[in-house]
């Protein structure tokens, strides 16, 4: 129990506690999902069993459907068909490799005493590249004169979702004699072979985060033959200095925030006095499409060329040690700036010429591998024409770089270092999608001034309540002069304590009138709060902005929570009925959209045939249990994807946050009147908060901009609009939130219809 309520605890909206229960025979176990839904009664998030429909029926392997949710990139990846291409040349190549080297060995032999080449595939997915090493290996074998081997493969998957997938793929490739399957690590696993041939894709946007170097190590220590054939065989690292404070420099911080009104106050988001103890130091990596970087009136700006930084093998004698390696590169600016960080990408070399890159337009977009951003802790000016050194060091899991200026004179002054031995390990409080959105300063004045105008209504002494996690809300409020504030926290990780010591930092509680005002951070569900704790006064100003540890980047959810909450505390008493909230509503907006790459992405799996077929073998199982993002959404910065905008944007929903706590539009279709002509992939989703800066003002602030991300949701198939049907054409949406018959706290339906259809409906 102690293991699920940790896994509880790190866990994420869209992420899926996967529990094996014993039964009565020790010998049987049963898999239990865990996935987060929200509480409607009380708001904050439980877990449910996913396994599980609500007549307590089985409903297919759901553990399936839940991994391919999650794990998104798995389809993007596998309809990569460059990818699958180079990956089928290269085992092709080596293939013929390991049997000449097959051959002069002369083993080994099976315990039949018969010829038998064995292959190994660590982190096999689906199966696609153990079924191409044993086709293109038996190929080979059986092209020999005499003596022909067998072929057999080992695939290793520690996902048991994934595990019983591949099965399921091999099974239907009639492959399941010469392929095994089995649930385990590499590192874990003990074999009985010295297999002659292993293939793995064991990579991430940051080349290393996924473990394909520890993994590797561990294989040619433990389960490869010394003379044994890898693919891939090696990386290299490329990189370019980039500035922009704006699309760079905001993943880190956040950055000190002045007040609006004559200076009254500063705010340090740090955990220290004096502006120290930065909340995320930066010495992050953000995977992004670098195309986005240069496309807006706040265009990164690039300070170098392209430089190889590092090479790193998977071969036998070659490969890195745990402490990894650095490299440090003498680089020329191409132009003056600031430096915010670097822009690198990776470059994989899968068997001799046969290479895959990850520059941005080198290969054809895919969505799987993007190119990452690594932030700096400081940013460093350079000058062009004046050279510097580039650091580039690795451990096992991590890239990261370091600046140092070839003509800086002090060299024991302040700036980006590295550690001898392994990357400078960042001060990670919040992350960097969260600093990003924190330096939003539009959306951080907009909440100050609905702050000041609420105080303004009421007495600075009334209470003050902060239902969203990090207590930015309540920090604002007591810096403007509230004397009673109270703060709720529902994460269990390191949130409230950095909330308790960014507070501190900023000097709270402060004293007013003479006396210590009343500052409390809690750390508890809603359900434990009760009106002894708030001292039987309750909440005549109720905030939030909102923002939940555990639905990071989900900002519906965000906004439903809000309203869970904040509907549970009138309904006990614990805030006044008629208390005003800041936000006062959150509008739901929705918008259609043509997105090509997307679709083509996340749409289907392998070619259209009913058997989805990938480099020729059949992956329908994949389809059935992973093409259904037309059921459900995931989140984006759409800001990094190339979309065209066809139907008007319209509030499809809105949540009500007065007294009233209803919900407009709930369950209703909405038409969006198509405006432009294109063939319409899906819907884009955000969210306008609206808050109340005056008496017969109001502003909104949006999360469809680069500091947040925004929901998507494709169709059930492209909808071409031509010009001639652009008035006799909508997008119509139903959107249910909450009151689900199922483990999901929303459902959003979409078609397209003519205007006659409609008329007949």
């Amino acid at each position: 129990m102690e293991a699920i309520a940790e896994a509880a605890r790190k866990a994420r909206y869209n992420e899926t506690i996967v529990v094996n229960v014993t039964e009565e025979n020790p010998e049987e176990t049963r898999e239990i999902l865990l996935t987060a839904t929200l509480d409607e009664q009380g708001g904050g998030v439980v877990w449910n069993d996913a396994a599980l429909s609500s007549n307590g029926r089985l409903v297919g392997d759901e553990g399936i459907v839940r991994h391919l949710r999650t794990k998104r990139w798995i389809a993007a990846m596998l309809n990569d068909r460059r990818r699958n291409d180079r990956y089928d040349e290269a085992i092709l190549s080596a293939s013929k490799e390991m049997l000449r080297r097959f051959k002069s060995q002369k083993l080994p032999l099976n315990e039949n005493q018969n010829l038998c080449i064995h292959a190994l595939d660590i982190g096999t997915g689906t199966g696609l590249l153990a079924m191409m090493t044993y086709i293109r290996l038996k190929a080979a074998a059986e092209a020999q004169e005499t003596n022909s081997p067998k072929v057999h493969i080992t695939s290793l998957e520690m996902a048991s979702a994934m595990a019983r997938l591949a099965k399921l793929t091999i099974e239907s490739n009639g492959l399941q004699d010469s392929i095994d399957i089995l649930e385990e690590h590499s590192c874990e696993a003990n074999l009985g072979h010295k297999f002659m041939m292993c293939t793995s894709e064991l990579l991430e946007p940051g080349l290393l985060g996924e473990g394909i170097v520890p993994s590797l190590r561990d294989a040619w220590q433990r389960h490869l033959h010394p003379d044994a054939v890898v693919v891939p065989q090696k990386a290299r690292v490329y990189a370019q200095l980039v500035e922009s404070k704006e699309l760079v420099g905001n993943f880190r911080g956040p950055h000190a925030y002045s007040s609006s009104y004559d200076g009254q106050y500063s705010l340090q988001f740090t955990t220290q006095s004096h502006g120290r103890g930065a909340m995320l130091s930066g010495n992050v990596v953000v995977p992004i499409h670098s195309e986005s970087l240069f496309i807006s009136d706040q265009a990164a700006c690039l300070l170098t060329d392209p430089a190889m930084v590092m090479d790193i093998s998977f071969l036998r004698e070659q490969i890195p040690g745990p402490h990894g390696q650095r490299r440090t590169t003498k680089i020329v600016p191409c132009a003056s700036g600031v430096a915010h960080g670097v822009l690198f990408w990776w470059e994989l070399d899968l068997w001799n010429d046969i290479s895959y890159s990850t520059q941005q337009g080198k290969e054809p977009w895919q969505d799987h591998w993007q190119q990452c951003l690594f932030v700096f802790d400081e940013d460093l000016a350079v000058r062009r024409g004046e050279s510097i050194d580039l650091i580039c060091c690795h451990t096992d899991d991590r890239i990261c770089f370091a600046l140092e200026s070839a003509l800086e004179t002090d060299r024991n002054a302040k700036r980006p270092r590295v550690d001898e031995d392994q990357p400078h390990s960042p001060s990670n409080l919040i992350s960097p999608e969260r600093a990003m959105q924190l330096n939003d300063k539009d959306r951080l004045l907009i909440i100050e001034r609905a702050i000041h105008f609420a105080l303004e209504c009421n007495d600075k002494e009334v209470h003050f309540l902060d239902i969203s996690d990090f207590s930015f809300c309540a920090i604002l409020a007591a810096l403007q002069g509230a004397s009673h504030v109270s703060s709720l926290e529902s994460s269990s990780c390191e949130i409230p304590m950095t909330a308790a010591r960014v507070s501190q930092a900023n000097g709270l509680p402060r004293t007013c009138n003479g006396k210590v005002a009343t500052y409390q951070i809690l750390q508890c569900d809603v359900s434990n709060l009760t009106k002894e704790i708030f001292n039987n006064i309750p909440a005549e100003i109720v905030a939030g902005e909102p923002y939940y540890e555990v639905l990071e980047g989900w900002h519906l959810l965000e906004a439903l929570n809000y309203f869970y909450i904040l509907r549970s505390l009138r309904e006990r008493g614990l805030v006044t009925t008629k208390a005003m909230s800041i936000p006062s509503h959150a509008s739901i907006m929705i918008c259609g959209i043509q997105c090509g790459s997307l679709a083509e992405a996340y749409q289907g799996c392998g070619d259209a045939s009913n058997d989805s077929m990938i480099c020729g073998f059949k992956h329908s199982d994949v389809k059935h249990y992973g093409d259904r993002y037309d059921q459900y959404g995931f989140t984006l910065r759409a800001f990094e994807y190339d979309y065209k905008p066809l139907t008007e944007t319209r509030e499809i929903a809105r949540l009500c946050y007065d007294e009233s706590n209803s919900i407009i539009g709930n369950d209703v279709e909405t038409g969006l009147q198509f405006e432009s002509s294109g063939s319409c992939h899906g819907v884009l989703c955000w969210i306008e908060f609206g808050m109340h800066v005056g008496q017969a003002e109001e502003l909104k602030f949006t999360t469809n901009n680069r500091h947040h991300r925004q929901l998507f949701q494709l169709l059930s198939g492209p909808a071409m609009v031509s010009e001639e049907s652009i008035g006799r054409t909508a997008l119509v949406c139903r959107l249910k939130l909450g009151g689900i018959d199922s483990v999901e706290d929303y459902k959003l339906d979409t078609r397209v219809m003519t205007t006659s259809e409609k008329g007949n409906r």
